[in-house]
């Protein structure tokens, strides 16, 4: 039963052997979860599929759609396939497409499709259209938005 399976997770989760978040790897791959080595079982193309790194742009499939995050921590996880993952392939600044997601989301373009569970399909998020200013642009963009939300913090701060 599903109740089993997860005690089964959680018991091999605290195992100090397994990498970080390795356990994530069943919700993709099923069927290594009888494996005492799940992930040596992966082939480097699946690894790397689930693997985040520093400055890795996260986006929800599911439940909250299109929530974003950036990883900003030295060390690499492992994700499960309800999460997005987007690394650029050349310079960009991930907190710049952080607020291009986070502006999409709020202004409705980026929602649910589905007659149950709703999810934003990577197909979907493949045909979104998104700006593409210079780096120093980008960057130009962020500071004023960090600058708006500070000063807005502050003042609600003093009410």
């Amino acid at each position: 039963d599903e109740t089993g399976k997860m005690k089964m997770v959680k018991q091999k989760v605290n195992e100090k052997s397994l990498p970080p978040n390795v356990d994530l790897l069943k919700f993709i791959y099923p069927h290594l979860v009888d494996k005492k080595n799940d992930y040596e079982s992966l082939t480097d193309e699946e690894l790397e599929k689930c693997t985040v790194k520093k400055g890795d742009l996260l986006v929800c499939e599911g439940g909250d759609i299109g929530r974003s995050a950036i990883w900003n921590f030295d060390y690499d996880i492992r994700i499960q396939n309800h999460i997005h993952r987007l690394r650029p392939y050349a310079p960009l600044g991930s907190l710049f497409f952080y607020y291009v997601l986070y502006l999409y989301k709020h202004i409705g373009l980026i929602g649910g499709k589905g007659i149950g569970i709703q999810g934003l399909s990577s197909n979907a998020l493949h045909r979104l259209l998104l700006p593409l200013p210079s780096i120093a642009e980008q960057e130009r963009i962020v500071d004023k938005i960090e600058f708006v939300i500070a000063s807005i913090t502050r003042r609600l701060a003093h009410k």
